[in-house]
C-alpha cells in the first residue's frame, strides 16, 4: 500500500534525503542510492545553462554535431525555464502524475509511488545480469547525451525510481530508507 507510506513520509519534518535499494528492471543491477528529494529542477537547469554557455563560447573547438547538440540542449533548458518545468506544450508526462511532496509522486492511473530526485551517491550491490539495450538514437541525440556526460551537466543526475513492493520506511534523522 503506497499511499499510506507517502502520507507517512510527508508527515516527517524537513525530509531531504531518501536511501533506497533499487533493482533495474532492464539490467537486473541492484544498487543502493542516496537521493536528494528537495533538488530543484529549475536550479539544475540554470546550472546546466551556465556550463553550456561557457562551452558555447568555445564552440569553434567543437565539431558541427557537438555545436548543434550544445545549442539544442541550451534551447530546451531555456524553453523549460520560460514555460515552467512540466508546462511545455511538448512535455510527454503532463497530467500523468500527482505530486504529493518533495520528490514524491503518484501515477494517476496505476497508483504506483515514485521517488524523484538528484542522485547523491550510488553503490552497486549486485552487478547487472543483462546488458543494457543500446538505443537506436539519431546522431544528434547521441551527441546530446555525450555533451551531458562530458560536461557533467547537473541535470543528468536527476532520476525517477518506481517503488514497487515498498512496505514501509525507516527514518534516521532526515534520511528515509525504503525497504
Amino acid at each position: 500500500m503506497t499511499l499510506p507510506l507517502a502520507a507517512a513520509i510527508l508527515a516527517l519534518p524537513r525530509t531531504q534525503f531518501a536511501g533506497l535499494d533499487y533493482q533495474s528492471v532492464e539490467t537486473g543491477e541492484l544498487a543502493r542510492y542516496s537521493v536528494i528529494l528537495t533538488a530543484s529542477t529549475e536550479t539544475l537547469y540554470q546550472k546546466d545553462i551556465a556550463i553550456l554557455e561557457s562551452v558555447d563560447k568555445h564552440r569553434a573547438l567543437l565539431s558541427p554535431l557537438f555545436q548543434d547538440a550544445v545549442s539544442a540542449i541550451l534551447a530546451s533548458r531555456r524553453k523549460s525555464l520560460t514555460a515552467g518545468i512540466g508546462n511545455r506544450e511538448d512535455y510527454t508526462n503532463k497530467d500523468t502524475y500527482t505530486h504529493v511532496g518533495n520528490g514524491l509522486k503518484v501515477h494517476n492511473v496505476t497508483g504506483a509511488l515514485y521517488v524523484t530526485g538528484l542522485v547523491n551517491s550510488k553503490t552497486v550491490i549486485a552487478a547487472a545480469t543483462q546488458p543494457r539495450k543500446v538505443p537506436n538514437s539519431s546522431p544528434l541525440v547521441k551527441a546530446k547525451r555525450e555533451v551531458e556526460a562530458r560536461f557533467s551537466l547537473p541535470s543528468r543526475k536527476f532520476r525517477t525510481f518506481k517503488l514497487d513492493g515498498v512496505k514501509g520506511a525507516r527514518v534516521n534523522g532526515d534520511i528515509i530508507t525504503f525497504y
